[in-house]
């Protein structure tokens, strides 16, 4: 999980709820989400800020 090419492979939530409990899944599952849902924009915003510091 922790590598940065591990980002886009599924975790084993089912694994975690076992082991935690649904809660804790439920949050990994969040995470999860959340972390794919940024990076587009984070790779966007990086371009920006090339782009941007290019032109000064």
């Amino acid at each position: 999980w922790v590598w940065p090419k591990n980002v886009l492979k599924p975790q084993p939530i089912e694994d975690i709820r076992q082991y935690f409990g649904v809660k804790i899944a439920l949050y990994f599952c969040w995470l999860s989400f959340y972390t794919k849902a940024l990076c587009l924009p984070a790779i966007y915003g990086i371009y920006i800020w090339y782009h941007t510091g290019q032109s000064q």
